[in-house]
């Protein structure tokens, strides 16, 4: 099982001096070559950068690599795509493809099911706060009739009009 978190983006040894090479081999590269050769070139990898010397988006490809390159049973995957560009992410969504199809593999995206949730949330929420139900509320607020700390300030200093 795999999951890229925001704690795996922040551990130190991700972020210590290692060589890429070295660090895929200390996670079990060799035992994987196909695989990780296959993702090193999906996922546009140079495996002589330094981990502490990268940008985050190719930390976040070597840690899909890392992840990746070994047989799962269950694979995780939360905004995998975040910090890739266009045709890494294309390329990446196309292998999670052939991955799916091959060896009774099933994928499931969720967003439409988070979408329907958060649209329903927000519309509840929203009915809470015109209802007076709310202590605060979100957004603009256009009726407000106090005006601000910094709006009196300007008005009060300055001499443009």
């Amino acid at each position: 099982m795999f999951s890229v978190t925001a704690l795996e983006a922040m551990n130190p040894v991700v972020r210590s001096d290692v060589v890429v090479s070295a660090f895929l081999d200390s996670v079990g590269g060799y035992r994987h070559k196909t695989r990780r050769d296959v993702l090193l070139d999906i996922l546009d990898v140079d495996l002589s950068w330094h981990m502490h010397a990268i940008s985050d988006g190719e930390r976040r490809r070597v840690q899909l690599v890392m992840g990746l390159m070994s047989e799962w049973d269950v694979l995780l995957l939360d905004e995998v795509t975040v910090d890739l560009d266009v045709l890494v992410r294309h390329d990446l969504l196309d292998f999670l493809k052939r991955e799916n199809t091959d060896d009774n593999t099933r994928g499931s995206m969720l967003h439409a099911i988070s979408l329907k949730w958060l649209k329903e949330d927000r519309q509840y929420r929203r009915q809470q706060e015109e209802a007076g139900n709310m202590s605060k509320s979100r957004g603009a607020r256009r009726d407000q009739t106090v005006p601000s700390d910094s709006e009196i300030f300007y008005r009060k200093y300055d001499y443009a009009h």
